[in-house]
């Protein structure tokens, strides 16, 4: 500058930047206290959960700050919890490009992807979250490839969005009687009550189901009075229509029921007059002060209570409990455990016979939660299985109930399509319907009221028309027995395949009073001991149809067949052959089926069956296989050998004048081998075994087995005892068992497995046990094969 020296220069260009640093930054003071003061609004707002608030004042606050990490973090999640997909994905792609985004950006960003159905690009934003959350970030990419997987399978039902559902949410459908009842934020119908104040808030309606369809009416108020029936759902009634679980709720209309918004449920009882008005309301004893207790389903005959609670020791969120009901208490509520629950939420449990149906966002699905169906078995939950698409969606699918015929139902759905957040869609099977048709077997006349139980399907019981018919849509692919009852008759058991032709749907079922039943028994070949347990179906010939029944302690059973019928009977139980008969039954003659006898699987051929097999019935036929030679002689008289029928057929060969005695033909050295320890033991040190080559005999027997009829020598017997597991077998020594049953091996991968065989049941692989262990085998045990 002109006039002024270097040093004093130098000094007035540091005050005019010091000037011009303080002037900006007078003027931007009053930006940043705006600013701060929007996100102290909006972050209260979103602490709050009134999402549809902290959305605008967010987007206040970034009009000062457009690229501020929280705040573009906190309005896409707004959006996500509004159910607001596209402006939620819209906004977390802005947030994840920021600096110092909250960690659960990435994850949250491929929940928005994943609902609206890209997938891989949802799998990459899990791939991001492995860095902050490497279990969660694997298992939702796992569940990515599970739902493009799904994406096309053909839908099992179909879906229908119901008439009842408007702008405002629908939710927690819940049948009574002929009704459905469901919770609704609708304010356009109106109470006569004075203490309406028109908001928002949610409450009972009932809508009547059209038979067949169960298309819903126009609905009403549950309650005929306001009082205190605001905010009430999901509810369960008793089968009886006498008492009722339900919920008292803060839903929000327009909010997801995620664990993030803020949803406080608790769970009351109530009785059921008459007329219908609820008294003797009270809080469910279980409920926990600060935690959620709702989403409630009882059990058909009312003893069980399942519910899903954010309670603590819980393995995720939201987890599905049960309480049992002793008395007019409730028990304490017992976690159903890690093959339902998970570390994700479960909700909005319903149950029905062995089946239990609930919601998860955590288990494999398309997207959002997903209903899922676990099966009882043994008194555990057993595996779990993804409903699949038209039931479930990318978005939220939940409060699921179906009818006990496993036909049509009722869930909640926010997916793209509803008229509101959530709505409420009833669903139908897409295949056409199966009919049972129960008639009197006397005289072919229908039987009403004839009560069909599905419990074996995991659903209830229903009763035939007064036409003795049932029609029901299957659930496909399913496979079940049916026990079907009625006062004066024997009851039936019918196995059903859903996965019939279409046009032969048609079950037929005939029941038979007590004294006009085709009844029959099963004994032992050759014990002739009556034999408990055995499956015994019977096929109409004429029009496939077939009957299933069990014989009792004494091995008798009885079906109920139409006269003047062609059937095929199959006899099936474990460790015997299963054999097949044809029997025609005629007019009054109940006695047709008579007394089968059946062989052990590790038993020879019968000399009836063999000649059966040969095609000749003579004297002379061909033998192939292996037997046990226990004489030879020039004279011969086979009566000497009769205690040795029991081991198998005895017969003869003629060679070089000499007439050797057999016992056989084995399908199997090792079957051989078995007859051979208990001939010996009959006193017949030097019996040896031969194989039979198209070899000519004297008596009436025949080749081999039919294919598949015997077990190989690697599994003889229904039992064996392992012996030990070898690297080297040339250590191992069977000298000292092998006369107590057969000795073979299996591979188990660099290991040989050595098992002492031919054990029919478990009884007689213990008889021999203690031996076997004190013969040089101490770590010998019984084992059940494959």
């Amino acid at each position: 500058m002109f006039g002024l020296s270097p040093a004093q220069s130098e000094i007035m260009a540091s005050s005019k930047n010091l000037f011009v640093l303080l002037l900006c930054t007078l003027f931007s003071l009053p930006v940043s206290a705006q600013f701060r003061s929007l996100m102290d609004k909006a972050d209260k707002q979103y602490e709050l959960k009134a999402f549809n608030l902290a959305v605008k004042s967010y987007r206040e606050a970034l009009q000062q700050r457009p690229e501020n990490a929280d705040a573009l973090f906190k309005i896409a999640d707004c959006y996500r919890h509004l159910n607001e997909m596209e402006s939620s994905a819209e906004w977390f792609g802005r947030a994840i490009l920021q600096r110092r985004v909250n960690d659960k950006a990435h994850l949250y960003f491929g929940h928005v992807l994943k609902a609206l159905g890209r997938y891989d690009e949802a799998f990459y934003q899990y791939q991001e979250y492995i860095k902050t959350d490497p279990v969660a970030g694997r298992h939702y990419q796992a569940s990515c490839n599970y739902a493009k997987s799904l994406q096309n399978n053909e839908p099992d039902y179909e879906i229908f969005n119901e008439g009842i559902n408007t702008a405002s949410a629908e939710f927690g459908p819940a049948f009574y009687k002929a009704r459905l009842v469901y919770a609704s934020a609708r304010k356009d119908i109106q109470m006569t009550s004075t203490d309406w104040t028109g908001m928002a808030y949610n409450q009972l309606f009932s809508a009547n189901m059209a038979p067949g369809t169960g298309a819903l009416s126009t609905p009403v108020f549950l309650h005929t009075t306001l009082g205190e029936s605001i905010n009430q759902g999901p509810l369960s009634f008793s089968a009886d229509g006498k008492q009722v679980i339900f919920t008292r709720n803060n839903f929000v209309d327009g909010t997801r029921l995620l664990e993030t918004s803020g949803m406080e449920l608790n769970l009351f009882t109530a009785d059921i007059s008459n007329e219908g008005v609820w008294t003797g309301v009270k809080p469910f004893q279980h409920n926990i002060s600060g935690y959620s207790t709702g989403f409630p389903s009882l059990s058909p005959d009312g003893q069980k209570l399942f519910f899903a609670s954010n309670r603590p020791d819980g393995y995720g969120g939201y987890d599905i409990y049960v309480s049992y009901k002793v008395g007019e208490i409730w028990t304490l509520p017992e976690n159903l455990g890690p093959v339902v629950n998970s570390p994700g939420n479960e909700i909005s449990p319903f149950y029905e016979g062995n089946n239990l149906y609930f919601s998860s966002d955590w288990h494999h699905g398309l997207g959002g939660y997903d209903v899922f169906k676990a099966r009882m078995n043994n008194n555990r939950w057993a595996e779990i299985t993804n409903e699949g698409p038209g039931i479930n969606s990318s978005y939220d699918d939940y409060g699921f109930i179906i009818d006990a015929a496993g036909n049509k139902g009722y869930l909640c759905s926010n997916r793209p399509g509803s008229r509101g957040g959530d709505d409420v869609f009833r669903f139908q099977g897409n295949r056409s319907d199966v009919v049972i048709s129960v008639k009197n077997a006397a005289d072919g006349n229908p039987l009403s009221e004839a009560e069909i139980d599905f419990g074996a399907c995991g659903n209830g019981t229903v009763k035939t028309d007064v036409y003795g018919m049932y029609r029901f849509k299957p659930v496909l692919g399913e496979t079940c027995d049916l026990l079907i009852r009625k006062e004066g008759f024997l009851d039936v058991r019918l196995s059903l395949n859903t996965a019939m032709k279409e046009d032969n749907r048609m079950v037929f079922v005939n029941m038979s009073r007590e004294g006009e039943a085709f009844s029959g028994r099963v004994i032992d070949y050759q014990t002739r001991l009556p034999i408990p347990g055995v499956s015994v179906f019977a096929t109409h010939t004429g029009t496939g149809s077939y009957l299933v029944d069990i014989t009792d302690e004494n091995g008798a059973y009885a079906l109920s067949l139409s006269a003047d019928a062609v059937y095929m009977i199959r006899y099936s139980v474990p460790g015997y052959r299963e054999i097949n008969r044809t029997v025609r039954t005629n007019g009054r003659d109940r006695s047709v089926l008579g007394v089968v006898s059946i062989m052990m699987v590790n038993a020879p051929l019968t000399r009836d069956e063999l000649v059966a097999k040969s095609g000749t019935g003579g004297d002379e036929n061909i033998v192939s296989g292996f037997s046990v030679q226990v004489s030879a002689m020039k004279n011969v008289k086979l009566d000497m050998f009769d205690r040795l029928r029991s081991i198998g057929v005895v017969y003869t060969v003629k060679e070089n004048q000499l007439t050797k005695v057999r016992v056989g033909v084995f399908v199997s050295k090792s079957q051989a081998q078995l007859a051979l320890v208990k001939i010996r033991e009959q006193g017949y040190k030097t019996a040896f075994i031969v194989e039979e080559k198209g070899t000519r005999t004297d008596k009436g027997i025949a080749v081999d087995q039919p294919s598949g009829g015997g077990l190989s020598e690697k599994t003889v017997g229904a039992y064996s005892i392992q012996l030990g597991a070898y690297r080297n077998t040339a250590w191992f020594d069977d000298s000292k068992v092998r006369n107590l049953g057969i000795v073979t091996e299996r591979q188990k991968g660099t290991l040989t497995i050595k098992l002492l065989s031919g054990f029919a049941t478990e009884r007689a692989a213990k008889g021999v046990l203690g031996r076997v262990q004190s013969s040089g085998f101490p770590g010998a045990f019984i084992m059940k094969n494959p």
